[in-house]
């Protein structure tokens, strides 16, 4: 699974570099056209000499349409760059959004390249380079589109009518749309995920439909941690790329099936998740490594049912077992999530309280507590998972008669419901907790103002306050026993749990044995003095 991992990121990274590029290629051509110098150290190319260097003045405009001035910049052409790309750079960078500019600069740097014998002749026709730009434009690379369209302009002979306003039409439009989509492309260069979403969002819908900004839009989504988002970006990618052919590796669409199926585990649906893969092997069922994935998925959501169906039940035992089960395949998943995996513990820290086992349910509730309260670097932290895990590890704090801890997690929780239902509820739920807690803090009757604050009740009915007797775990016949057999119950109990919770010897949570440490020594001094041990010892 680490490997895989390793992969997925590397294939991020892969196309992370082809579709950012563009931007990259926005900012040398800002630098060139103030008249900067490309910064040598990067390879050699953009420092070298130039094969083209054409210093153009142009008038800028003011606010309000009148005359700002005249600025010279160069248009330059290195050896090994396009030279359709780098006017159409160019004529962007500028603000030149006129089809005419566009064919006289390409006109005039083709003729500089040939008369310096570097000139190249074009492979393929005007008509196909208006359909390649096309075919770019609706995928999202307006940078590329934008210098098919502008390959084509210089071959305008070649060219229907229709044809040639397509290209005109064309170069203008990238470029416009080209100058809107760079911040949001430079941000996410930089990681900037807020500000990237921010840009996006004021690019018109029909310029940001293309799969390949979808797709960075929806990895922005990801890294911000808004799971809804980003599996709505990548459900939009696999359906407009959809079709029947081979899905690879490393292509956009896997992508978004990745990061689509990897949100909808965080949302906790799994069986959005197994759409996306659905989707995969609906139009190429030889994929093998989806395939893999779809059938992992599919057990791991069957046995989740069957947990949840015995949980209902209260078949605890057969719940821990499904959820151990469904722990084990997630560790070898591609999609498995932290969220997720938080999620299946909450439920295993309920069974396990449940079954009396306090210390294993509050390592699973501890654990899926950190992980939805430390989701990663950049995902914000989501209330109600927080809310969700506090809740767990309240009802895991009451089964074990931890009423302090439990109070304290039901405060914590309330303070993040919202008003409504779940607030009453969670209100409730408190106020139980704290009568609970009232109670077992009423521990001696002989101190009569204790009992009396703690409102605990006569003094002389067993049901009132602490229940010592279950607190040493003496059986409940102990009051049918005689005086002398009473008071050695007490003391071989008290001797054996003090085997068990003495801090220094115990395995578990230091400060849980401390608690029972203590509450067995209150429980062995009240009864020790209620059944007078003292009067029958020696006899």
């Amino acid at each position: 699974a680490r490997a895989r991992a390793a992969e997925a990121e590397a294939d991020w990274s892969s196309f992370l570099a082809e579709v950012l590029a563009p931007s990259k290629l926005r900012v040398d051509a800002r630098g060139a056209a103030e008249g900067k110098e490309g910064e040598g150290g990067e390879g050699g190319e953009a420092a070298a000499e130039p094969l083209v260097e054409m210093p153009l003045t142009l008038t800028r405009r003011g606010e309000g349409g009148e005359g700002g001035g005249q600025e010279v910049v160069t248009l330059r052409v290195h050896k090994g760059q396009d030279a359709s790309e780098q006017v159409f750079a160019f004529c962007a960078a500028n603000g030149l959004h006129s089809a005419d500019e566009v064919s006289k600069l390409g006109g005039l740097v083709s003729g500089r390249l040939e008369e310096a014998g570097h000139a190249r002749e074009e492979a393929t026709s005007a008509a196909a380079l208006v359909v390649r730009g096309a075919r770019q434009r609706r995928e999202g690379d307006y940078s590329a589109a934008g210098a098919a369209f502008a390959r084509a302009l210089h071959h305008a002979g070649e060219l229907s009518e229709e044809q040639l306003a397509a290209a005109k039409s064309g170069v203008v439009e990238m470029m416009r749309a080209e100058r809107r989509t760079v911040p949001f492309l430079e941000a996410m260069a930089r990681g900037a995920w807020e500000e990237a979403v921010a840009f996006l969002e004021t690019v018109p819908r029909e310029e940001r439909s293309a799969p390949r900004l979808q797709l960075l839009e929806a990895r922005a989504y990801q890294k911000l941690g808004r799971w809804g988002s980003a599996q709505r970006a990548a459900a939009r990618v696999v359906e407009a790329s959809a079709t029947h052919s081979s899905w690879e590796r490393g292509q956009p669409r896997m992508l978004a099936v990745a990061l689509g199926s990897a949100a909808a585990l965080e949302l906790g649906d799994g069986k959005k998740a197994l759409d996306f893969f659905s989707s995969v092997l609906k139009y190429d069922p030889d994929q093998s490594s989806v395939r893999e994935q779809y059938k992992k998925l599919k057990a791991v959501l069957k046995l989740t049912e069957e947990a949840e169906a015995q949980l209902t039940k209260g078949y605890n035992h057969k719940a821990v077992k499904a959820l151990d089960d469904v722990l084990g395949k997630l560790r070898g998943m591609d999609v498995g999530s932290a969220l997720f995996r938080a999620q299946l513990l909450l439920k295993l820290c309920r069974a396990r309280s449940a079954m009396n086992k306090h210390e294993e349910a509050m390592h699973d509730c501890q654990t899926a507590y950190r992980a939805v309260t430390e989701p990663g670097p950049g995902v914000p932290v989501s209330p109600a998972r927080v809310r969700e895990a506090l809740e767990a590890r309240a009802s895991a704090h009451e089964h074990d008669k931890n009423f302090d801890g439990a109070v304290a997690d039901w405060r914590a929780a309330l303070d993040k419901a919202p008003a409504g239902e779940k607030a009453q509820e969670l209100q409730q739920r408190l106020s139980h907790a704290l009568d609970r807690q009232r109670r077992w803090q009423c521990v001696d009757p002989s101190d009569r103002k204790a009992w009396q604050d703690n409102r605990c009740g006569h003094p002389g009915d067993p049901k009132s306050g602490r229940d010592h007797r279950a607190v040493l775990e003496l059986p409940a016949n102990l009051d049918q026993l005689a005086p002398e057999a009473q008071c050695g119950w007490v003391n071989r109990q008290y001797r054996k749990l003090a085997r068990v919770w003495h801090p220094d010897r115990y395995k578990g949570v230091k400060a849980r044995a401390e608690r029972k440490m203590r509450e067995c020594a209150e429980a062995k001094e009240v009864l020790v003095r209620q059944l007078r041990c003292s009067e029958h010892k020696g006899r």
